[in-house]
């Protein structure tokens, strides 16, 4: 979510590793002060990660490279004052709760992304169906259940004729169509938690 404000409006290439906050930086960090950074699978907040955004910035992958299971790496004093400034946001808002459809819509509309947390349920462990056709065979992803883990992802657009929001994943650009998905409205506001925007100079993120 970060990242996407790094290259618009300010034009940077997202394909570049400079552009790109590192989400080891920002993991290992707070992990770190959590646990002592032993424990790749201690979960954080998204609040605590926009606190930290908030209060030092962070550091592009060129940097500090993500590797799965190291939790204990930490990036160079130095790193940190090179490009802290750089990735640190003005602040955060959390999205009214309960969320509404058009609340989030209207963030969409304004180009903020929209982090959000939800209960991913069991059809999401099925990791054969999540493919590139996915999608287009079956449509949005569509659920009534909600006794799932919690996970952490970014809306980046919606689409009224399919009653779906757009959203990364990050489990990898060979995860459904390149990282993205689609989800339904209604399962959506079934799964929902917790939704965030980041408030970043030159972005509107006003009711």
């Amino acid at each position: 979510a970060r990242s996407y404000y790094a290259g618009n409006p300010d034009g940077g290439n997202l394909k570049s590793a400079d552009n790109v906050v590192s989400p080891a930086y920002i993991y290992n960090t707070i992990n770190r002060m959590q646990k002592g950074g032993s424990d790749c699978k201690t979960p954080i907040s998204i609040s605590g990660a926009l606190e930290l955004l908030k209060k030092q910035g962070a550091v592009p992958l060129s940097a500090m490279a993500y590797k799965e299971n190291d939790c204990l790496a930490q990036a160079a004093p130095e790193e940190l004052q090179k490009y802290g400034a750089r990735f640190r946001i003005d602040g955060w808002l959390r999205l009214d709760d309960p969320v509404s459809l058009p609340v989030i819509k209207a963030q969409l509309a304004r180009g903020n992304p929209v982090i959000f947390g939800v209960k991913i349920t069991k059809e999401w462990d099925h990791e054969d169906v999540w493919n590139a056709d996915y999608f287009n065979k079956r449509g949005p992803f569509k659920s009534t259940q909600r006794d799932g883990r919690e996970h952490a992802m970014v809306m980046t657009g919606f689409d009224d004729a399919r009653q779906a929001f757009k959203f990364i994943n990050s489990w990898s650009n060979e995860w459904g169509e390149g990282g993205f998905g689609w989800i339904d409205y209604k399962t959506l506001l079934t799964l929902w938690m917790e939704g965030y925007v980041m408030t970043v100079a030159s972005a509107n993120t006003k009711p």
